[in-house]
């Protein structure tokens, strides 16, 4: 499958050239994506973003959404985010309104923010995984043969409420999109304290390589 490397900006609004990976990071574009979520930095990237959901029978997950976020080249979806997200049971009633909107394939930080949600992230780990042949085939990867992960649970806030514990959330970056110097410039401080696997974090990981294995291909 054809490699998404050009020789050319894919945006003219863009400062990136994104030739053979991930482009080289700059500080104050930094700074412009930290307070974003990884839609608006997709979007930000490549000019488009979207979302859609991936069966995949017998899932180490269990009931766990499994999401392709993508950006479009012509009319082809590019998978930047592989998302695998647990959600935290049961869902309180006033986010079940938000939650239905993300079960059905929704943006889950747009979907929140439209319901008037705002969203903390703690970190449980960052690191890295190898990527299958399949899951290389959804990124348009021909080259490199692994990906920058990043654990974290997300909880929503709303008004002066207590955080409520909403999901945990598993992405898998397309070598094109973050890598590790991205995540670390990003995350900083947090990817530092974050890159030893233990407890949840282990579990997790055990059950991504194995859903890497087995994942279909598009």
């Amino acid at each position: 499958m054809k490699k998404l490397g050009f020789a050319f900006c894919l945006l003219l609004s863009s400062p990136f050239c994104f030739v053979n990976g991930a482009p080289a990071v700059k500080q104050d574009v930094v700074q412009l994506l930290i307070p974003k979520l990884n839609s608006d930095r997709i979007a930000y990237f490549f000019g488009s973003y979207g979302v859609d959901p991936i069966q995949v029978n017998a899932s180490p997950f269990g009931e766990s959404r499994i999401a392709n976020l993508y950006s479009l080249q012509g009319d082809q979806k590019i998978m930047r985010t592989l998302a695998i997200v647990d959600f935290k049971q049961p869902i309180p009633e006033d986010l079940k309104q938000a939650h239905q909107c993300i079960t059905q394939g929704q943006s889950i930080g747009i979907a929140l923010r439209e319901k008037g949600w705002s969203i903390e992230k703690l970190p449980l780990y960052f690191g890295t995984v190898a990527l299958s042949p399949a899951l290389k085939a959804w990124m348009h990867e021909s080259s490199c043969n692994s990906a920058a992960v990043h654990f974290y649970q997300l909880n929503v806030l709303k008004e002066d409420r207590q955080p409520v514990p909403y999901c945990t959330i598993i992405e898998v970056h397309s070598p094109q999109y973050l890598d590790a110097s991205w995540l670390q410039a990003l995350y900083f401080g947090q990817y530092q304290d974050h890159q030893e696997a233990s407890g949840e974090a282990a579990a997790l990981i055990g059950s991504l390589n194995l859903l890497i294995t087995e994942f279909p291909y598009p």
